[in-house]
């Protein structure tokens, strides 16, 4: 419960439309037709005179001879602008990239994987689904090739032919159809299939969904909701996707190392990563943020410490802000609670000091978090501060709500977070609060007595497995902890809305609305950094998640 990795954002996620192609000439007008004045002689009614011929057929050669300049010319124009948008961008290949984590949980494969950073990472390098993300910002297709709305609860997606599973298999529409319904009780399905109401195969390469209702999100979801081949003999195996790479041959996936050759049977064309090595730094947790300065590593990803050089060896940073928010929900609807009380809420934020919060855990690089909604995740409404370190402030505000001599409440915590639940008890000592420690070794338990009601607080980590704060708002609106018919109003509307600007704008305001009542203790929000150790490589980030969020069949050396 320490943290739930995203799998999923997108700020102003904009669905693509079926490409459209139009054909024009060189200067861009509309190709003539045959018979055209320009291009036909006149005829007479009259037979032409032997000289008339003469001249007639040069004129007629001359015509041809300008035809074939004026094809060649713009094939050459043509020619000249591919080369020209081309040119210092040679891709070369990359005979093998390591790609070192101190995560592990590489052997976790759909559909029955969790939904965990590394698992995420491993198996988009399989499968497939018939959406992707692109430049953080945008949904375009992937195994379909384009999408149509008949109305606002029907979705016709039109499929790429010729798509080959690793299994061998090429994918039809039936394919789509049986993955999508197997995967229904997987974890994936509770999490991405949850409007769906039917798909149906309406052609060989077209299948037709229907959601429970409208469904903003959808492509969001689908996103991450893979297709497989359910006819290959083998369940939760890499070699049912359709994806960028295969398992190197000879190998066996394990959690702290993944062995992967491209796919040269690739729908989406050559991959230039030949081989990729998924390799584990530690033990999985957070405090390594020591380097591969001996030149085993090209790409290493670090989730919490700054970075420590070894070495001589030269490399480049790319600070990754994590969609995580970690934070103390409050349980603001137990009877006789002082959580009740919202300007004892509000003490409660000008007490505690996030950053200290985070340095107790050994993250050097956390900001400060002002409301449920990380930043890159589109519902985030920059408006909200979060309120500055302030004791007097606190303590004038306790004594507004009746608690001028302090109050006691429990907060529970899962057991590694002891550091964290110790600097909140000691801050909040400084204004008469005293926070009675409940630690939790068991995750089960940890997570019935939080989202159960059963305690009065309790230190989470939590993000957005759509990159949409509709799931992160919800998650927390309508509980056993919390309620706020504003706020759900808000979201309810944002849930039906067809407008994308004006469901941006109703994700604010509840996320606002939320931060206004002190639904939770926003604490902070962990930096990640990824160190390139070879600056030849292209490579760019095409998911805001709380991992690289890179398609390694994208990546490429210049």
């Amino acid at each position: 419960m320490d943290e739930k990795p995203s799998e999923t954002d997108s700020t102003n996620v904009t669905p693509s439309e079926p490409t459209k192609v139009v054909v024009k000439t060189a200067d861009n007008a509309t190709p003539e037709t045959p018979g055209n004045s320009e291009y036909s002689p006149t005829v007479t009614s009259s037979p032409p005179t032997k000289s008339k011929k003469k001249l007639l057929l040069a004129i007629l050669c001359l015509i041809a001879l300008i035809v074939v300049a004026a094809v060649v010319w713009f094939l050459f124009l043509k020619h000249s602008d591919t080369k020209s948008a081309n040119s210092g961008v040679v891709k070369k290949d990359i005979p093998h990239l390591v790609y070192a984590t101190n995560e592990q949980g590489w052997a976790d494969f759909y559909p029955t994987n969790e939904n965990t950073s590394s698992s995420w990472e491993a198996n988009v390098m399989f499968f497939e689904s018939l959406v992707r993300y692109k430049n953080k910002t945008q949904i375009v297709p992937s195994l379909a090739t384009g999408w149509t709305n008949p109305d606002s609860s029907t979705w016709v997606f039109n499929l790429k032919s010729g798509v080959k599973f690793h299994s061998g298999r090429t994918m039809t529409a039936q394919d789509v159809k049986a993955s999508f319904e197997g995967a229904l009780d997987s974890p994936s399905g509770e999490l991405y299939a949850t409007t769906l109401k039917s798909i149906e195969a309406t052609g060989p390469l077209q299948v037709t969904i229907k959601t429970t209702g409208p469904d903003p999100t959808l492509l969001n979801k689908l996103a991450f909701y893979f297709v497989y081949d359910t006819k290959s003999g083998k369940q939760s195996d890499p070699i049912n996707g359709t994806g960028p790479f295969i398992v190197k041959p000879g190998t066996t996936p394990a959690d702290n190392s993944l062995e992967m050759t491209a796919f040269d049977q690739y729908h989406g064309g050559h991959v230039y990563v030949r081989s990729v090595s998924f390799t584990t730094t530690g033990d999985g947790q957070l405090n390594h943020g020591k380097l591969y300065g001996d030149g085993k590593a090209d790409l290493q990803y670090l989730t919490a410490d700054k970075p420590t050089a070894v070495g001589s060896r030269q490399y480049n940073t790319i600070s990754i802000p994590q969609l995580s928010v970690s934070m103390i929900a409050l349980n603001s609807v137990k009877a006789g609670s002082p959580l009740q009380n919202l300007k004892a809420r509000q003490a409660l934020e000008y007490a505690i000091d996030p950053v200290a919060v985070a340095k107790s855990r050994g993250i050097d690089n956390a900001i400060a978090a002002s409301q449920l909604v990380a930043k890159g995740i589109p519902g985030y409404d920059p408006a909200v501060v979060r309120p500055t370190l302030d004791l007097a402030k606190a303590k004038s505000l306790l004594q507004e709500a009746g608690y001028a001599k302090g109050f006691a409440f429990t907060l529970t915590y899962y057991a590694p977070q002891q550091k964290a639940a110790e600097s909140v008890k000691q801050q909040l000592a400084q204004i008469n609060v005293t926070a009675n420690l409940d630690p939790q070794t068991d995750t089960s338990a940890l997570g019935a007595k939080a989202f159960g009601g059963k305690t009065d607080s309790f230190l989470i980590t939590w993000s957005s497995d759509l990159l949409d704060a509709s799931d992160v708002l919800g998650a927390f609106l309508n509980t056993p902890n919390y309620a706020n018919k504003t706020a759900q109003d808000f979201l309810d509307k944002a849930q039906s809305a067809s407008d994308s600007s004006s469901r941006l704008s109703l994700l604010k305001q509840a996320s606002r609305t939320m931060a206004e009542d002190v639904a939770v203790v926003p604490l902070y929000v962990p930096n990640s950094d990824t160190i390139i150790y070879n600056p030849s490589y292209v490579i760019a980030r095409d998911v805001e998640n709380n991992t690289l969020g890179v398609y390694f069949q994208d990546v490429y050396a210049k």
